[in-house]
């Protein structure tokens, strides 16, 4: 090989050294800028499976999946039942936000009237999972997260939530694996719950359990004040309707 081709071949070898040198400086001053609390890997099947992008400052609205730091009463029982880890954030979509009514009905989970979603009963190990029944319209400052998915642990179990819990929109970057078809985002059904009521909240309520006090969420869900004799059905149907 000729002197000049020899010179030539390292002149391109050290831009290539100095290309390389000079995107690890760019990507380790830009990981600098990044906070890692802004990234969040789902483990749990209620959404896609993956790494989530949180966006801290932007907008809330009905259908957004959030990030969601549960409270500590929450956490203990995620992690004794082994859903997931104490420190762990979970991946919800907002369902209810100030002024919306959200009622538990037996095992029903209605929104402003429609039905939404059903609650289970028992964990696949056979655990008694939290459970709350009656209804309220969510104040300030608070929220109801619930998931396409029948088995997500959310809002059907824990009642509302405090808004200021919510980390921020979480955006997919990469996810992997599928959710069956019935369980695919439809965030209409979900999201909102503003669909024709069916009947009634008289009527809705006549198969309703009395409201019943839920330690795990952020308000009791307690007839107020409460009739002598306790807050049975009808009570609480009529008192609803006033």
């Amino acid at each position: 090989m000729a002197a000049g081709s020899w010179e030539r071949g390292c002149v391109m070898t050290r831009r290539d050294a100095l290309l390389v040198m000079g995107c690890g400086l760019s990507l380790m001053l830009a990981a600098s800028f990044i906070d890692r609390s802004d990234f969040v890997w789902n483990r749990t099947e209620s959404v896609a499976k993956g790494l989530y992008f949180v966006d801290r400052s932007a907008p809330l609205s009905k259908g957004d999946l959030v990030a969601f730091e549960p409270s500590d009463e929450v956490r203990r029982w995620l992690d004794q039942e082994g859903i997931v880890g104490s420190d762990w954030p979970l991946l919800k979509h907002v369902a209810g936000l100030e002024g919306d009514e959200i009622c538990r009905c037996g095992t029903g989970i209605l929104i402003n009237g429609s039905h939404v979603a059903d609650a289970l009963e028992t964990t696949r190990s056979g655990s008694t999972l939290p459970a709350w029944q009656g209804c309220r319209t969510l104040q300030a400052g608070q929220v109801f997260l619930l998931n396409d998915h029948p088995r997500s642990v959310d809002g059907r179990y824990f009642g509302a939530q405090l808004r200021a819990r919510i980390l921020g929109i979480a955006s997919p970057i990469w996810t992997y694996g599928k959710r069956p078809a019935e369980y695919q985002a439809d965030d209409k059904a979900v999201g909102s719950g503003s669909g024709q009521a069916s009947g009634s909240r008289r009527a809705r309520l006549r198969e309703c359990h009395p409201a019943t006090l839920n330690p795990l969420s952020a308000h009791p869900f307690l007839c107020d004040p409460a009739p002598q004799g306790g807050c049975t059905d009808l009570q609480s149907a009529a008192r609803l309707e006033q």
